[in-house]
This record gives C-alpha cells, structure tokens and sequence, in this order.
C-alpha cells in the first residue's frame, strides 16, 4: 500500500493547503435524503472559477497507467465492486488518450478501503461527511501514494444507480470523481460537472466541463 503523503484530495500538499485554504467547508451532516455529501477533503473550486480547475500533477508523458485493487468492501461483492470500478475508470479513458491496465502488484492507481485513521494525514469521519479522497499525480505527489483512491468503508456502498446522497453510495459515482482527481482535476465551480465537490446521488458521466478538462491536461 502507499505511503503517506499529499492527498490528491487536496489541491497540493497538505502543508500548502492548510495554510493557503484552510480545511475547507465543514461536511454536511449526512442525514437527510436530500443533503449533499462532500466527496473529499479538497476545498471547493474558488468564487471566481467557472469551469474546471487543472492541478498541476500529471501522468504525461505515460499514457497508459496501472492500477491496482488493494483490498475491498464487505458491502459489495468483489466481482461487482471491482466492475463499478473499472467502469468508473472507462469514464476517462473514453474521452481522452489514456488507457488503463490493471495489475497485482505496484500499481500508479491503488484502490482501498480504508475506515478511521489510515495513516495517510486524512482521517475519515464515520458515515456521512467526506466520502473518499484520492491523492494527485507526481510532482504534487512524489511518493507512491500519488494516484490512490481511498473509500471511507464506513460508508454503506452499493453498485446500484442512487436517486439521493442517502445511504447506500454508489460506488462508480464517487470512484470516478475520485479518479478524476488522482488524473490531476481538481474540483469544477460547474455544478452540472462530476468533478463538483459534492455528491448527490449516481452521476455516471462525465458533463461537457469534466470532458474539457481531461482533455486541457491529456489531449482527446
């Protein structure tokens, strides 16, 4: 598993954020069918972005990156999570010229499942609140923890489409933002955009700003 590091969560080092950000909005709190679920530590994009934000972290000149399933959640069954994020992952790599090859060890991208204080900096909050966090790409990130995905497994996660941000969560949703940030995307002011910062039930495609901006950093 990756060490600690910058959480690509984040918009840069943890450091950095902390003093230039701020921790960010405080977590809505999760018991409402209609409140919105923040998908991670990244503040919001600023009050005068409009559209999408880039990072300065990047895969390029690699165009085909590795991932890697660390372990799973109880709450799906393996088959099934895996698929949602693979699919998650197809999201991207269908509007732009990445590609993506799973393997069994190492891995760019390392998918986990994690609860509490995992020892990366960004302890998670129980059910509802901060859903996940994904960490940057290199330089942003110079560890290998660069390009992982972290889900809160006190979340209950479902592969199914999700009307609301009430429990379960739809794990293909939030994976794709997810992976949207460890690509080098921070959050959009677009609030039609996945990469919005927060999560209000099944969003399985990317908007016409998500596709900009992947393809701003990586090319169509």
């Amino acid at each position: 598993m990756a060490a600690a590091g910058v959480v690509a969560t984040l918009i840069v080092s943890p450091s950095a954020v902390n003093a230039a950000e701020g921790p960010g909005p405080a977590a809505p709190a999760a018991t409402s069918k209609t409140t919105p679920l923040r998908y991670d530590h990244l503040p919001p994009a600023s009050a005068g972005a409009s559209r999408f934000v880039l990072d300065a972290g990047t895969w390029l000149p690699d165009r085909t990156l590795t991932y890697r399933f660390a372990n799973g959640t109880a709450d799906v069954g393996g088959f099934e999570q895996r698929s949602a994020i693979r699919l998650a992952l197809d999201l991207w790599a269908t509007e732009t010229n990445l590609s993506f090859s799973e393997v069994t060890t190492g891995g760019q991208l390392v998918f986990s499942f994690v609860t509490d204080n995992h020892s990366d900096g960004f302890p998670f909050d129980n059910q509802g609140g901060v859903l996940a966090h994904g960490f940057f790409p290199p330089p942003t990130n110079t560890t290998s923890i660069a390009g992982d995905v972290h889900f809160d497994d006190d979340e209950t996660w479902s592969t199914l489409s999700q009307s609301s941000s009430a429990q379960p969560i739809d794990l293909r949703t939030v994976a794709a933002h997810e992976i949207g940030h460890a690509l080098g995307l921070r959050h959009s002011a677009d609030r039609n955009a996945l990469m919005f910062d927060f999560y209000n039930g099944s969003h399985r495609f990317l908007s016409a700003d998500d596709i900009a901006g992947i393809q701003a950093k990586y090319g169509e």
